[in-house]
């Protein structure tokens, strides 16, 4: 799936067909010719595009002729084989081009909604630097409310483990919330290196 969003002049966000200077380009699980078509149009690497889509690509940033590439690891909710909640983690893609913003993921992705839905204040599509910020902000959100909620969940469940004679639905239901955690734990040590790097190394331009 390929969105195009821009902020027009009432400062409100529309969908475009075109991309043109101060665009937003979202990429879901793209076909060939969608990521072909940003590629050329936006002028970015093919690789760029596709390393979002591998989900055991590590969190990183890079520069390359003037152009910005991070992945971050955002988190969502699965379920697993036995049909228990398992929080995971997904690369998310951003570029930061001269001209546009692009976001590339292979599932459309919980923590932008709120900007496709135009309820992030203080949000405009050429501002890319500060969109970029707001991203990894809604993503750190994101981490902290489904740990909250790993945590309630446990604390439940163990109360029912002291209470049951039967232990192997709420055994389970601990692994699934134990496997959520060392998801979460390698995905945020990889986007702590990402943070560090933004901060003292000069790949994106910041304003006060």
């Amino acid at each position: 799936m390929l969105e195009i969003y821009k902020t027009n002049k009432m400062n409100k966000l529309e969908t475009v067909t075109d991309i043109t200077k101060g665009c937003w380009i979202n990429l879901v699980s793209p076909s060939e010719q969608e990521i072909q078509f940003v590629a050329d149009h936006a002028n970015v690497p093919v690789d760029f595009i596709k390393d979002a889509l591998d989900d055991e690509e590590r969190s990183r940033i890079e520069k390359e002729e003037g152009d910005v590439f991070i992945i971050i690891d955002y988190p969502y909710i699965s379920k697993d084989e036995s049909g228990y909640s398992v929080y995971e983690t997904l690369p998310l893609g951003i570029i930061l081009t001269n001209e546009c913003i692009i976001t590339i993921s292979l599932k459309d992705a919980q923590v932008l909604m709120d900007f496709k839905n135009n309820k992030k204040k203080e949000f405009y599509t050429f501002k890319k630097t500060r969109f970029a910020l707001q991203i990894l902000f809604v993503i750190s959100s994101y981490y902290l409310r489904y740990l909250k909620q790993i945590n309630k969940k446990t604390d439940e469940v163990e109360r029912e483990l002291h209470q049951s004679s039967m232990k192997n639905k709420e055994l389970y239901s601990l692994l699934a919330l134990e496997k959520s955690l060392v998801y979460f734990t390698t995905s945020l040590k990889s986007n702590k290196m990402v943070l560090d790097k933004i901060l003292r190394i000069n790949y994106i331009k910041m304003y006060e």
